[in-house]
């Protein structure tokens, strides 16, 4: 069988892929009927099936087995309607989680019409919440506008859509259609609720009037409203932001918080300090958000980018130089300053100077060292995905090779470490090995698999036939490690380009064992593109290569020569091939099975026969 596709890394020897056992491949057959039972079998309603179990398993990352569940368990909609709208709502979750927003507007458009007038404004109204993260502000109008006009609903309902509408306007960050249905409902509804004052501050805030934000939240208690209201302050010039940088405190000292909370702290924590010129609060908070796995601020804080934290960092090592007395072009002046800072417990003012000294180095090879000390910062101080963040800014690095190379060396570590295979192959192209000591192989094959698992399939053949052919021979342990990733493209159907690399790892080989295993996988993908009397060839190869034959290899090769034989209609040629297999097995189970083969074979010669007399008979 095929061994597994291994590590990302330089892997380990790994198990080498041997062909059944004649035995295990022919009971497949009985393996496949197992397998290719129909899928409903396996989601057969029990006592447990309910939208709520269902809605565990969306909860848990399983979507496309909950989605077949809801498909198999709802019930029809007019026969017992409660049910239906119970396992509908678990179905509108599904969109949501997986962000299929055509999905889930298409359902909207299939609520029966025959259901509860009050079942369809729920379900309607459900499915215009779910959409709000999607931006898609005239279809969620859409919706809303057909229940406004449909009737129907009570003072509470209408308000709810009504406010919908403003939302779904926030949504589309159409702010001033926002601000023109805010006036209109307040003059309408006169409303003084909590969340109806925070959603007139958040409409506010987006239009830029932060005084009439602020009053408007001064009476709100809620975190969220909290918040809202000292950012409202900041902006409007009613605090002074060294005071808003005291109230604050570092964010990180709130772990309750849940991420978009966070995200709007830090973002508010950086618009505070750049308001009060403090450089270093800037670079903290900027750190922090970037370095975290924070959701997206919210929309009516600061959208700090990427290049904001370069700026950060200029900005912090020009304050630290003229605090020193440093002047520009004094570069090694500046290292020691950067070596003493971080010597001194101040790692936040060593990579501050350190980037500028990054960004204005013209030598590539000092530049380069000075990217490498930044990263390695950076990363021992638990801020990974700030520096790999750093190095994916489009304004700076607008080409992946224009990244210093040890860098994409670090990152390739780290994208591999946390299954990014995108990232990790993206960086390892053309990377050259990282330095002397990393084999140029090991790199080569890591390069390659990185291709072939993204998809990559062309640029992975293309690194293997160079790596393979940079070598005049390969011990077992190389050969080993190569023919893992042919078989990968063997199992994505490449099968042409993995029966030219076995062949190209056949000459290079250097143990009978490897030559034997070449032949055999060069005839499995021959067989697979059709080529059955080539195959068939190379088969028999396998098994006679120096003198074997008959061990269990061999048999194997001649069980797949049999079979490949009979693709090609040569019937006596694998009937005479079983033949000699059930003469040299003893066991009972193989030799039914080889019986069964030999069954067959007649069959289908008694067909070929059947055919040939009725066209002769015409």
């Amino acid at each position: 069988m095929r061994a597994g596709a291994g590590a990302l890394s330089a892997p380990a020897r790994p198990r080498r892929r041997q062909p059944l056992h004649p035995v295990s491949l022919v009971a497949a057959g009985c393996l496949g009927v197992i397998l290719l039972a129909p899928v409903g079998a396996s989601l057969a309603a029990g006592p447990e099936d309910t939208p709520a179990r269902v809605s565990t398993l969306l909860d848990n990352g399983a979507y496309d087995l909950a989605l077949a569940l809801i498909d198999r368990l709802q019930p029809e909609p007019l026969r017992e309607p409660e049910e239906w709208v119970a396992w509908e709502r678990v179905r509108l979750q599904s969109y949501r989680k997986r962000e299929d927003w055509d999905g889930l507007l298409s359902r909207t458009a299939k609520i029966p019409a025959g259901l509860p007038l009050l079942s369809q404004q729920r379900l309607l109204t459900e499915a215009v919440e779910l959409l709000l993260p999607s931006g898609r502000g005239d279809a969620m109008r859409g919706i809303l506008r057909e229940l406004l006009w449909r009737g129907g609903g009570d003072s509470v309902q209408m308000s709810q859509w009504r406010r919908l509408v403003i939302r779904s306007y926030l949504a589309a960050d159409q702010v001033e259609d926002a601000r023109i249905a805010i006036q209109r409902y307040q003059s309408e509804y006169l409303p003084a609720d909590k969340d109806w004052v925070y959603l007139y501050g958040q409409v506010l805030l987006r239009s830029g009037d932060a005084d009439t934000a602020a009053a408007s939240l001064a009476a709100v208690q809620t975190r969220d409203g909290r918040l809202l209201r000292t950012l409202s302050r900041l902006r409007a010039g009613i605090d002074d932001p060294e005071l808003v940088i005291e109230q604050l405190g570092p964010p990180r000292h709130r772990p309750t918080a849940d991420d978009e909370f966070l995200a709007s702290l830090w973002s508010l924590y950086a618009e505070a300090a750049s308001l009060a010129y403090r450089a270093r609060d800037k670079v903290v908070a900027l750190e922090a958000l970037f370095s975290g796995t924070f959701a997206v601020a919210r929309p009516e804080f600061r959208a700090w980018e990427i290049g904001d934290v370069w700026q950060a960092y200029r900005s912090l090592a020009e304050e630290v130089g003229n605090a020193r007395h440093l002047l520009q072009g004094e570069s090694e002046a500046w290292r020691e300053v950067a070596r003493e800072l971080g010597a001194s417990n101040y790692p936040v003012e060593s990579r501050a100077v350190i980037a500028l000294l990054a960004l204005d180095e013209r030598d590539p090879m000092q530049r380069d060292e000075l990217h490498t000390l930044l990263f390695d910062s950076l990363r021992e101080d638990g801020m990974d995905v700030l520096a790999v963040r750093l190095y994916r800014d489009p304004q700076r690095f607008p080409d992946v090779n224009v990244v210093p190379a040890a860098v994409r060396h670090r990152i390739v570590t780290y994208a591999i470490k946390h299954r990014d295979i995108e990232l990790a192959a993206l960086m390892s192209r053309q990377l050259p090995p990282a330095g002397p000591d990393q084999d140029p192989l090991s790199w080569a094959l890591i390069r390659a698999r990185l291709a072939i698992y993204t998809g990559e399939f062309r640029h992975g053949e293309g690194v293997l036939r160079e790596a393979i052919g940079s070598v005049s021979a390969f011990d077992a342990d190389a050969a080993d490690r190569i023919m893992q990733l042919i078989f990968d493209l063997q199992s994505v159907g490449r099968h042409k380009a993995a029966y030219l690399l076995f062949e190209m790892m056949h000459d290079r080989v250097s143990t009978s064992n490897h030559k034997r295993e070449t032949l055999f996988w060069m005839a499995d993908s021959l067989r697979n593109m059709g080529q059955y009397t080539r195959a068939a060839e190379l088969y028999f190869e396998s098994a006679l290569l120096n003198g074997e034959g008959f061990d269990i290899w061999g048999q194997t090769a001649r069980l797949n020569a049999a079979e490949a034989l009979t693709e090609a209609g040569m019937l006596e040629d694998a009937r005479r091939i079983y033949e000699q297999l059930l003469r040299l097995t003893a066991d009972p189970k193989q030799r039914l099975a080889l019986e069964r083969r030999l069954q067959q074979l007649w069959l289908r010669k008694d067909e070929r026969a059947g055919a040939a007399e009725a066209g002769s008979a015409h």
